[in-house]
């Protein structure tokens, strides 16, 4: 994954705050020093995630998935595991889709063949799909107390089953919480943590997005 704006480099960033250190003094210069080291932190963070989400993939494409789903989902409906998600769904698949699935009451097998059409039909990635299984990182524990109804559904959880359609808005409700709580400053964490949090936390929320937007066109 690309950061999404250039970074100078190091030692032109450290040339120019010395020679400015008449105007911005020493505690300047290590702010920016600072600044350099956490964005290349949020760098690497980003490409060791994306790495190993990929490495998962190419070490499991050849074995049953169904035992990421919790066991007894049947995998005779294959997924495309070469799936980039860069096709948009025809009015034909919509309707094929909307005709099989109810969005509002699903089994977990009814989800599985879901994402398997979708990236049959190339309209979601196979990362979109494996993301939801496997995490790159256990999210640290950013909201200090939570509702006993927030705790019965699973608070930052996805339930891929039931109303999915409700569940999916219900979270990304709970990412844009807890993304607001981390740029609050109501966490305690490592600035390596931070970063690696902050970015499972939009990369959550940018695979919900894409599968909102399917199930907002499917939906009965």
């Amino acid at each position: 994954m690309q950061v999404s704006f250039n970074m100078p480099r190091n030692n032109q960033v450290r040339s120019t705050a010395r020679s400015q250190k008449s105007v911005y003094g020493q505690k300047a210069e290590s702010l920016l020093d600072k600044s350099i080291m956490a964005a290349e932190e949020n760098k690497q963070n980003s490409k060791n995630q994306s790495d190993g989400i990929d490495a998962w993939i190419e070490k499991n494409r050849d074995k049953d998935f169904g035992i990421l789903m919790g066991g007894g989902v049947s995998t005779d409906k294959p997924l495309n595991w070469d799936a980039d998600g860069t096709s948009k769904l025809t009015g034909e698949q919509i309707d094929y889709l909307r005709s099989t699935y109810d969005l509002s009451d699903m089994s977990k097998q009814d989800y599985y063949d879901l994402m398997a059409d979708l990236t049959n039909m190339n309209a979601i990635s196979i990362k979109d799909v494996i993301s939801q299984h496997v995490k790159p990182m256990v999210p640290g524990v950013v909201r200090t107390s939570v509702s006993q109804g927030d705790t019965e559904r699973g608070f930052g959880h996805f339930n891929m089953y039931g109303n999915v359609q409700g569940n999916l808005l219900q979270y990304i409700r709970d990412l844009n919480y807890m993304s607001e709580q981390l740029t609050n400053g109501h966490s305690t964490m490592d600035s390596l943590t931070f970063f690696a949090f902050k970015e499972y936390l939009n990369d959550e929320k940018a695979m919900a997005g894409r599968l909102e937007s399917i199930f907002n066109l499917i939906a009965r």
